[in-house]
């Protein structure tokens, strides 16, 4: 069967003070998916039919638990890519602590 896309959200989140990538990963998610109401869900007979792909953007990938952003989501089969990208900046002129933001897409695609 094809899968077919149905929506793609974008959310950014960030750890402020612990340099957690998983935190602002889990954050991003967590923005971009409060964005949508699914209500086409309600229709779909087996959620093993839905798919939801994401894409998260940190400076070290590696360090990104990625079993724990996917609990984030609520349905469907997940999978998850991680990437560099997003921004780690001091939080302090002359510290060590360094603010993380991570960026997040969510596809979320139907077999049909």
């Amino acid at each position: 069967m094809a899968r077919k896309g149905f929506v793609l959200e974008l959310g950014s989140g960030a750890d402020l003070r612990g340099g957690d990538s998983t935190k602002a990963a889990i954050r991003a998610v967590q923005d971009a998916i409060h964005r949508s109401s699914l209500f086409v869900l309600d229709h779909v007979d087996d959620l093993d039919k839905v798919f939801v792909d994401v894409t998260v953007a940190v400076p070290q990938p590696e360090t990104v638990r990625t079993d724990e952003v996917l609990q984030v989501l609520p349905v469907g089969r997940k999978s998850i890519q991680v990437v560099a990208g997003g921004l780690a900046v001091p939080y302090r002129v002359g510290g060590s602590e360094e603010v993380i933001v991570a960026n997040a897409a969510v596809r979320v695609s139907l077999e049909v």
